[in-house]
Formats: structure tokens, C-alpha cells, sequence
């Protein structure tokens, strides 16, 4: 016989979440030779995104806004840019429009920010962005992006569970 407490546990059991594993190990991917540029005023925004990037051995670089960008981009290369976009002193699409146009460089830029509408999204492409990135930050979408920006495969980190360097 099925008492109603058996029931209940039965049905909560069926209806419960199932446990939302990462596609992937962040800690296979070692970008231990790239150097990133996280361009963001809001901290815990900077600590989640340098959070998500530990793992990584990506070498970090933090800028609390555009001016501080630009002067970091103008002195140092980097082969990744996680660019916010509304900061004061100066916003990331005035930073990335001052990087492409003015310093001439190519580096991958993506943009970091809550405005997901395709409009803001062609806005930050038509800024000199190359990726979009939505806050808060969807691990697999924030990872996966980095991957896209840097030419790096998902299949190829998973050789034999030891780390690629790229």
C-alpha cells in the first residue's frame, strides 16, 4: 500500500531538477598563453567574470573603465577583450570605436552587457564589437563565446582530459 507521504515523495522525486552539469571543464581549456582584457566597472560583474576565467590560466588584465581600456590596449596587446558597456568616463562602444579607429588594433572584443535585444547586440557589432555576451552571465554562453573569440575548439580541449594549450 501507498501511504500519502510515499506519494508525495514519489512526485517531488519526478519533478525535481536535474542536476545542471557545465558541457564542459573549464580547468581543460589552458589559456596560460593568452592575455585577456576585462574592461568592467561593476564589481562583482569583474569578480564573476574573473571568476569564470580562473580556471582558464588566461593571464587577466582589469580595467575599470574605457579611458583605463584604451590606455591598457594602447600599450600592451592582448588577444582578448571582455568589454562592458555602460561605465562612466568613458562607455565601451566610445572604447572600442577609440581601439579600432584610432589605435588600429584587432584584437577580438566582446561585448559585455545586460541589453540582449538584436537592436543592442547590432549596436555593439556596428561599435567594432566582434561577440555578444549577455549579464548576468549564462556559464555555458560566457565560455562558449570565449572559446568562439579565441578559435578555440570544444572537441579539441577534450583529448586524452589533459589540458591543450592554445
Amino acid at each position: 500500500p501507498i501511504n500519502p507521504s510515499m506519494l508525495y515523495d514519489e512526485i517531488t522525486s519526478l519533478c525535481e531538477v536535474s542536476n545542471n552539469q557545465s558541457l564542459f571543464d573549464p580547468s581543460l581549456i589552458d589559456l596560460s598563453l593568452k592575455k585577456i582584457l576585462v574592461v568592467e566597472d561593476n564589481d562583482i560583474n569583474l569578480e564573476v567574470a574573473t571568476y569564470l576565467l580562473k580556471d582558464t590560466h588566461a593571464k587577466i588584465s582589469i580595467a575599470k573603465n574605457g579611458l583605463e581600456a584604451v590606455d591598457k590596449v594602447s600599450n600592451e596587446p592582448f588577444d582578448l577583450i571582455l568589454m562592458d558597456i555602460q561605465m562612466p568616463l568613458m562607455d565601451g562602444y566610445e572604447a572600442t570605436r577609440i581601439i579600432r579607429k584610432q589605435l588600429k588594433v584587432t584584437t577580438p572584443i566582446v561585448a559585455m552587457t545586460a541589453n540582449v535585444m538584436s537592436q543592442d547586440i547590432e549596436k555593439c557589432m556596428q561599435a567594432g564589437m566582434n561577440f555578444h555576451v549577455g549579464k548576468p552571465f549564462e556559464v555555458e554562453d560566457f565560455y562558449g563565446t570565449l572559446l568562439e573569440a579565441l578559435h578555440v575548439s570544444l572537441s579539441s580541449t577534450k583529448t586524452n582530459d589533459s589540458p591543450i594549450k592554445v
